[in-house]
């Protein structure tokens, strides 16, 4: 995100009435906006409905596989309809 907002902007919010100009008041939206997808993920996981879910990361396949057993349990983590980390991909983020 802070890639991406530097790139084209740091936008506007409900915890800021403009853009945040401080690398702290950044952070903090970074942290919000990371605990608000967090939170809409798990509720996408729990749902179930039909949805196809996939993670993708730019980290290394053993590190996210452990990340998500302990995260979302093993079951979960098998039930997964596609996994893809940084060691499958040629160029990591932030390259297409």
């Amino acid at each position: 995100m802070r890639w991406y907002f530097k790139e084209n902007g740091w936008p506007t919010s409900s915890i800021f009435e403009s853009a945040p100009e401080s690398d702290s008041d950044r952070a903090k939206l970074i942290d919000t906006l990371q605990d608000w997808k967090t939170e809409r993920y798990k509720e996408i996981i729990k749902s179930g409905t039909g949805i196809k879910l996939a993670v993708c990361s730019a980290a290394t396949k053993s590190s996210v596989i452990l990340c998500l057993e302990s995260l979302i349990g093993n079951d979960r983590f098998k039930g997964l309809d596609c996994f893809l980390a940084g060691d499958d991909v040629k160029e990591k983020k932030p390259d297409p």
